[in-house]
């Protein structure tokens, strides 16, 4: 067996290459660009070598500065790790209004705009990202960038692709959308972007994984779901959003791939005796959280879990719980992080987590909340009760688990990033969660109230009414 390994990528990946690595035994060296050279993975391997600028070409795509890392550092194996084709692709990067912080300067592996000829008519394509990417993702990876405001960034290239000879333009966005199903009404980012912009004739919408197709301010937009599950189809002769039929290549490639992971993805793990719903805009802690939050505070010892709604992506329905299912219930490989806030910082991130606008509902273990909806923002809690029934002490230090990327500051839980004796545990939440559900062989959890509304709590008794004459 090999004793130390080179591994030729970064960010998570690197992560997760380095995890099995330390349970193997093998010590691990990291290649990083200068831009990188303060990241976790960087930190956690045992040898770490910079190979080069931010730009991937001269960095992690540079073979023969990879190579001679390997060759300095005595690394018996090199490991390519997976996924870099983001790294490497034969397709540009669209994105207008990302710049290398504290300037205007679009960063080197994106473009602002593209114009491509189809059918002789030429397009104007702008790329646009979601400002939500700062409070969306890891901190770290975003360290280095600033994110622009959309409407003003378009309304300032617009002259600038016509004038380059683009006949029309459409922007290609990762901005989030809704659309009423009875009114057909299109809200959100990409509808805001509609109405503050001139001279775009069509907004392809992304992020909220949601299906959608209408117009705004006389611009048409369409967002196709997410993961390849529908696709968009705009009409730009008379600028009409319609719908795709399916197509067959795509479909035999879709069926191949899932015949490839149906043995993982199949593989009965335990039992739901109750469906674990997952609907935040119904409730604020839904049964999928309390259950998740209750095995991550268990796991890691501490008094309080806290977990972001958005990342619990599904419900686990009643009856065979399968791998698919927890990959979709999990997708993201966040880990197990924790460390002590005091009780006034519990209170503040319980607060920011009620009835939130831009993301989902923070979900919790060990305490409970009582909390006032007609109230405004970031005075809504009446009350926080520990388990035993005492009052949340805030002048008292707790141990919190959370993940890895709320911990970074996620979804704007700004307060996480002060917390002390801060340690990720490297544990995927899906694995503890699946652990859970394979020892216990059927979960059965109840909605005990820890969140309780006290605006739509009202009650009243009547006392020695008189007697009808």
């Amino acid at each position: 067996m090999f004793e130390k390994i080179l591994i030729a990528n970064r960010g998570e990946i690197a992560l997760r290459v380095q995890r099995a690595c330390r349970e193997l035994g093998i010590k691990t060296v990291a290649v990083h660009s200068e831009a990188d050279k303060e990241a976790k993975y960087v930190k956690l391997a045992d040898e770490s070598v910079c190979i080069g600028p931010a730009a991937s070409q001269l960095s992690y795509l540079n073979i023969p500065a990879v190579i001679s890392a390997a060759e300095v550092t005595d690394a018996q194996a090199i490991h390519p790790g997976y996924g870099f084709l983001s790294e490497n692709a034969d397709f540009p990067f669209l994105a207008a209004n990302i710049v290398i912080k504290g300037t205007n300067t679009t960063p080197e592996f994106a473009k602002k705009y593209l114009i491509v000829n189809r059918n002789g008519i030429n397009i104007g394509i702008i790329g646009i990202a979601t400002p939500e990417t700062l409070t969306k993702t890891k901190a770290e990876n975003i360290a280095a960038y600033d994110f622009k405001n959309p409407a003003d960034t378009v309304n300032a290239l617009v002259p600038k692709v016509k004038k380059a000879g683009a006949d029309v333009i459409v922007v290609l966005s990762h901005l989030g959308a809704a659309q009423d199903s009875k009114t057909q009404v299109i809200t959100g980012e990409a509808a805001e972007l509609a109405k503050a912009v001139t001279g775009v004739d069509a907004i392809i919408a992304g992020h909220s994984h949601t299906t959608i197709a209408g117009r705004v301010n006389n611009i048409p937009i369409v967002q196709a779901y997410y993961n390849g599950r529908s696709v968009g189809h705009i009409d730009l002769v008379d600028a009409s959003p319609v719908l795709a039929t399916e197509d067959s290549r795509v479909k035999s490639w879709f069926d191949t791939a899932m015949a490839a992971i149906a043995p993982i993805k199949n593989e009965i793990i335990g039992k739901a005796a109750v469906a674990l719903a997952h609907n935040t805009k119904e409730v604020q802690v839904t049964l999928m959280g309390q259950w998740s939050t209750d095995v991550m505070r268990t796991v890691a010892k501490a008094d309080i879990a806290i977990q972001n709604g958005g990342g619990l992506r599904r419900d686990i329905p009643a009856g065979d719980i399968t791998m698919g299912i927890m990959y979709e219930v999990m997708p993201f490989d966040n880990t197990l992080f924790t460390f002590e806030l005091t009780g006034k910082q519990v209170k503040a991130a319980l607060e920011h987590g009620i009835m939130p606008e831009t993301f989902a509902p923070g979900q919790f273990s060990g305490v409970i909340v009582k909390y006032d909806s007609s109230k405004a923002k970031g005075e809504r809690i009446v009350e926080v009760k520990m388990l035993d029934g005492s009052l949340l002490d805030e002048n008292k230090i707790y141990k919190v688990v959370t993940n890895d990327f709320q911990a970074g500051g996620g979804d704007g839980y700004v307060m996480f990033k002060e917390g002390k004796n801060q340690v990720d545990t490297s544990i995927p939440i899906r694995d503890v969660l699946v652990k859970e559900i394979k020892a216990k062989g059927t979960i059965s959890p109840v909605d005990d109230g820890r969140i309780i509304d006290v605006k739509a709590k009202t009650s009243f008794y009547i006392e020695n009414l008189p007697k009808a004459a």
